[in-house]
């Protein structure tokens, strides 16, 4: 339940901005008919290029333009930007993010569980969650698909999809450009990028990436200062235009991240925090100390991607062809601070005891086949076929002294997971009705078959519990979409949307027993109604889509602590215990108020609730005892973004102020009522001014000024439940970004 300073809603807001919409809709003679629109936005949300406005799906679009002004290079920066999406970083892997669009995400990001949201490069689907969260070199648009993605985007998209395309080579034009950014905590970003072409029908973009900043919170102990980072990546993007017909293009990207993870704070004691010697404070701390040296996490990661496309008369045939592979070694400290050597908590004991960090590996093939195009006028389709196949092995020694010394736990897992799926989606616009109705149908068949093989030592073992096994299981399932649109004038069109979701079931690689490993988990599945508007009004200055919605959501995947080691935090079971209903809104509006000023506007209303747990080890438990998190039942966004033409260049400007309300880091109510899992409401207003591509005789050049969380406003991005059952404390947090600003420089030559 939300405190009363946190009892907000934007409600109102949405309320005044659509009793607004008469009077903006009068005609004056202000807005005369040659006053500028809103531009056209392409999407790909169904495999083919539409307007966002004929899309009949709720999706939110950046582009390369927006991209920029808002300070979005990577997944974790649409934060507060997007109705519906929220993430939360993983607490020890702060490049690892865990998604929630719609309240529906996965808390946990093992290796054997997978997303519930789908993130996808050019089509290219990414199976793991690790590094996500690391700036992307090449970003031309980010679309978010709300909702089940069950027929298109079907690889387990089951609370929704992240598109993501990058800049295309072009053969017509050379290029370079060169950008340099400076900021506090002595940011330094480099970005140098060329466009060549070869000849005529080959051309090549060439990117390279640097970026380094210092964290937040200084390390007093030994080692380095907690979030710090080091980022270098860069990639190599080939396009043969071989015929008008036949086109072919290769990329290879690499990537090296070095990150210090955070510490949590404590910002509530407990009975037994004084004799640990955890520093308590309810604001945040510039420094803690580690009594171990704190070390560096690695990413390093590199993948190839093959897109053929063939076009014959009204039909198009594509095959894209992926592999990719990384290696995260892991550093993580979890002592909060403490200097006490009864409370040890870090990856340092298994570095000592066996030699090496943990260590994750994984690689991946997926081979897509598509088919698209139009049988008649007013019949069109896609189709295809898909292959997907991962490999991951993991390792890991982990310790823990809390009082007294726990076992070493000694994990490996050796995982092979492989998808089929065929999938096939059409629209038909029948006669009837003046050709304003549409219907849009779309199937999909998947098989999963899961791997997942585990060696599992204690260190002592006194309770011999050290097992060895490899179970493996298949699941299948097959997904519908079915959505009638209507197009009430040429610039309103409403729709009415069935679609189904499935994500497959596997093993729980922290089950503390072989018992409850090899029981595994099964798959869990939703169904979505929901209704949308889309419409451009005030001769198309005005935009605005809703979208209201209902999920069934059955079998869901619980991660709860594993009562028989309670004690032992590392210790987790999952179970298909849960079914729920999801209402919502969404909000997105986008106004051209006048020559230059653009206003935006969305919003989101959740609403999700269990309305049945099974827990097989409990019958007291009721759907009473469990919540939703990361489902924050409000959040906003607005901007204001300017420009203004000059002889020589022109002025841009943007003010953004995003509003998230009050979020659980927890799946048990008791821990949310109590507080201990609550991440506080917060807003974060962020601001940007450039001076744009001033002509000089050797090319242009673009000046940037911008400010993040101007306010310097505390706020957290995770609150976990970790060692409060002994008392250590009552709360503990970690932090995000305070204000952080900087200026950019870019130089851009063509020819």
């Amino acid at each position: 339940m939300l405190s009363a300073q946190h009892q907000f809603s934007a409600l109102p807001l949405a309320a005044a901005i659509i009793a607004l919409l008469p009077d903006l809709l009068i005609s004056t003679s202000a807005f005369a008919q040659n006053t500028p629109q809103l531009e056209e936005v392409i999407v790909t949300a169904q495999k083919r290029k539409e307007s966002l406005q004929d899309a009949p799906i709720s999706i939110s679009a950046f582009s390369q333009e927006a991209l920029n002004q808002q300070g979005i290079s990577s997944i974790d920066d649409l934060q507060g930007k997007v109705p519906s999406l929220n993430m939360t970083p993983f607490p020890i892997q702060n490049t690892s993010l865990r998604l929630f669009i719609r309240g529906v995400g996965a808390s946990d990001i093992q290796v054997t569980q997978d997303p519930a949201v789908g993130v996808y490069i050019d089509q290219v689907y990414i199976g793991r969650s690790t590094g996500l969260a690391l700036e992307l070199a090449d970003l031309a648009q980010i679309e978010v698909l709300r909702g089940p993605q069950g027929t298109l985007f079907g690889r387990n998209s089951i609370g929704g999809a992240i598109n993501m395309t990058t800049i295309k080579p072009e053969t017509e034009e050379l290029s370079f450009k060169q950008e340099l950014g400076f900021g506090n905590r002595n940011l330094l970003r480099s970005k140098t990028s060329a466009n060549i072409p070869l000849t005529n029908t080959l051309a090549l973009r060439a990117v390279y990436l640097y970026k380094g900043v210092d964290g937040f919170v200084d390390n007093k102990g030994p080692g380095e200062d907690f979030l710090d980072a080091e980022d270098k990546g860069g990639k190599l993007d080939f396009l043969w235009q071989a015929s008008e017909v036949l086109s072919l293009r290769y990329a290879f990207d690499s990537s090296d991240s070095k990150f210090v993870s955070p510490t949590f704070q404590a910002i509530k004691s407990g009975p037994l925090s004084e004799l640990l010697e955890i520093p308590v404070s309810s604001d945040r701390l510039g420094s803690l100390t580690t009594k171990d040296r704190m070390r560096s996490a690695q990413t390093t990661m590199e993948g190839h991607a093959l897109t053929i496309s063939y076009d014959w008369e009204s039909t198009t045939f594509k095959s894209i062809t992926a592999y990719r592979d990384f290696e995260y070694k892991e550093f993580a400290n979890l002592e909060s601070g403490s200097s006490s050597p009864l409370l040890v908590l870090n990856s340092n004991i298994g570095i000592d005891s066996v030699g090496k960090p943990g260590t994750l590996k994984q690689n991946q093939l997926s081979q897509e086949l598509q088919v698209f195009g139009d049988l008649t006028d007013s019949f069109d389709y896609v189709a295809g076929l898909y292959y997907f196949h991962e490999e991951a092995n993991e390792n890991s020694a982990q310790g823990s002294e809390v009082f007294f010394p726990q076992p070493l736990q000694i994990n490996e897992f050796d995982i092979d997971n492989k998808a089929y799926a065929a999938f096939a989606q059409s629209n038909w616009t029948p006669d009837i009705l003046q050709g304003r109705f549409t219907l849009t149908t779309g199937i999909r068949y998947t098989v999963d078959e899961r791997i997942a093989e585990r060696d599992y030592t204690l260190d002592p073992d006194a309770s011999g519990v050290s097992f060895s096994a490899k179970p493996d299981n298949d699941f299948d399932h097959t997904d519908f979409t079915v959505v009638g649109s209507f197009a009430v004038t040429e610039h309103i069109n409403t729709y009415l949307k069935w679609a189904t979701g499935y994500k497959s079931g596997g093993y729980n690689i922290r089950a503390s027993n072989e018992a409850s490993y090899l029981q595994g988990f099964n798959e869990e599945e939703i169904a979505t109604w929901e209704l949308g508007l889309k419409s451009e009004l005030w001769d198309r200055r005005l935009r605005l889509n809703a979208a209201a919605y209902f999920s069934d959501y059955q079998d869901i995947q619980l991660n709860f602590s594993d009562a028989s080691t309670p004690a032992d935090v590392r210790d987790t079971i999952v179970i298909n215990a849960g079914e729920a209903e999801i209402s919502g809104l969404e909000l997105d509006l986008t106004a051209l108020l006048s020559q230059g000023l653009t206003a935006t506007f969305s919003y989101a209303y959740q609403d999700p609730k269990f309305t049945k747990i099974v827990d097989p080890d409990d019958a007291s438990v009721t759907e009473q005892d469990f919540v939703f998190s990361n489902a924050p039942e409000n959040q906003y966004n607005i901007g204001l973004n300017y420009s203004y033409p000059l002889r020589n260049g022109a002025v841009n400007a943007s003010l953004n102020y995003n509003w998230v309300d009050e979020r659980f880091d927890t799946q048990k109510s008791d821990e949310a009522a109590s507080g201990a899992s609550v991440i506080d409401s917060y807003g974060l207003l962020s601001a940007f001014l450039e001076i744009a591509d001033i002509d000089t005789q050797v090319g242009q050049m673009t000046i940037s000024l911008w400010g993040r969380n101007l306010t310097d406003e505390e706020y957290y991005t995770s609150a976990p439940v970790v060692l409060q059952t002994i008392g250590a404390y009552e709360k503990i947090v970690t932090w995000g970004e305070p204000l952080t600003y900087g200026i950019d420089l870019v130089y851009n030559f063509r020819r």
